[in-house]
């Protein structure tokens, strides 16, 4: 079979599988998971976080007092953050529940450990 006409759901990888692959991977072994809620507020805690959602760009700043403002692409969104049970917790303009998820950073990138295994670059310090 070739590449090229090989049907497209021999090309999907689910994100269990592909959290399995990147968590294998030797390239990865300095991934250390944040379990602690220091570790957690270290990280986010008047830093900004800068990736890509639902194919659009994204900044967020964490403010110590747990404010997130947010910046993608045209459109700005502010929301909140905490931590609970070593999970970083953030819920944004117009949502009614918390969404919590284990973190881990390998140096600047700082990678949510749920379903999605999204990515992100950590800059440290806040816009103003």
């Amino acid at each position: 079979m070739q590449f090229a006409t090989m049907p497209l759901r021999f090309l999907t990888i689910s994100a269990p599988l592909m959290a399995l692959f990147v968590l294998s991977n030797p390239a990865f072994a300095q991934l250390d998971t944040l379990n602690s809620e220091a570790e957690i507020r270290e990280l986010f805690s008047g830093n900004k976080i800068m990736g890509m959602d639902k194919n659009e760009n994204y900044v967020e700043d964490y403010y110590p007092d747990g404010r997130i403002e947010g910046r993608a692409e045209d459109e700005r969104y502010t929301g909140e953050w905490r931590i609970q049970s070593g999970k970083i917790c953030t819920k944004y303009e117009q949502e009614t529940e918390w969404d919590c998820t284990k973190v881990a950073r390998s140096g600047s990138t700082v990678y949510w450990l749920d379903e999605d295994f999204k990515s992100a670059t950590l800059i440290p310090g806040n816009t103003r």
